[in-house]
């Protein structure tokens, strides 16, 4: 099915099985994950895409979720501890436990047969720190073999960057500026404990070096030429030559003229994931 198909509503709802969205509530190291799953219309089951936000999750991504359940998945959206109404407290190694903890979640088998979920097609996107959690959980698993990222956002590199001796004073000075802001909306952190974090994570949170665990995984890496947060010189393009060392021959890399959030390139950023994933998933 084309992407102007996808973008119609069906000729003929299934009136016994019809698209649904459903409240999910997901256990997580003694607290509870909020989140929502779309689902399509039909008997099941269908493929299953597990959309991570960034830091802090402003953009939803929600318009995927949307056009990725008109072509039969399964959409779920989620909050890390400590954001958007979830219990407990933020951090980035929750992050981590939290996406590994949703994933585990909806393989269970009896949320498999709940939600009508097909385990053999599951996809892990990720948007900036949930493209860093979708690689990080991705190399870990083995029930993920299908990877998308957007724009992103590598702690390790970051930590690195800002440890350097002849360091960029004006990129350490942003990026404490964004992590100010970022920590707004969230419970149980704050700018200063967040980069203590990645700091002491710096290693073992550097997405170059754990390249070689993602070989067999089928990866679509997406990053914006004009992303100010997630920098291609920092982020993307040091990850893909790490990828190719890795000798990772599955990564697709795409680049496209936008920012961070692709504000201005959704249609484009749907187009792309929707023609990665009917290459071996079927989009109807």
């Amino acid at each position: 099915m084309s992407f102007n198909c996808i973008c119609k509503d069906p000729e003929f709802p299934d009136v016994r099985y019809p698209a649904d969205l459903l409240d999910l509530t997901i256990p997580s190291h003694g607290s509870d994950l909020y989140g929502i799953m779309y689902t399509p219309q039909g008997r099941g089951p269908h493929p299953t895409a597990l959309i991570l936000h960034g830091f802090p999750g402003s953009e939803q991504n929600v318009d995927l979720a949307q056009i990725l359940r008109r072509g039969g998945f399964n959409s779920v959206v989620f909050h890390y501890r400590g954001s958007w109404g979830s219990e407990g407290d933020f951090s980035f190694e929750h992050v981590l436990e939290d996406t590994r903890a949703a994933v585990e979640y909806l393989m269970d088998p009896i949320n498999r047969e709940r939600y009508m979920i097909d385990p053999s097609k599951f996809v892990l996107i990720g948007h900036s720190i949930g493209g860093f959690a979708a690689l990080m959980t991705g190399a870990e698993m083995t029930e993920i073999d299908r990877i998308i990222t957007i724009a992103t956002y590598n702690l390790g590199a970051v930590a690195k960057e800002r440890q350097r001796e002849n360091r960029d004073e004006r990129y350490a000075k942003n990026t404490y500026e964004m992590f100010i802001n970022c920590t707004r909306p969230l419970k149980g952190t704050s700018p200063e404990t967040l980069l203590d974090e990645i700091k002491e994570k710096a290693q073992e949170w550097d997405l170059r070096d754990l390249a070689h665990r993602l070989k067999g995984k089928n990866l679509l890496t997406i990053a914006g030429s004009r992303d100010d947060v997630s920098h291609l010189e920092i982020h993307h393009n040091p990850l893909m030559t790490a990828l190719r060392k890795a000798g990772v021959t599955t990564a697709k890399d795409m680049v496209i003229t936008t920012s961070h959030s692709f504000h201005d390139k959704r249609i484009a950023l749907a187009e792309a994931i929707l023609k990665w994933l009917s290459s071996d998933i079927p989009i109807r």
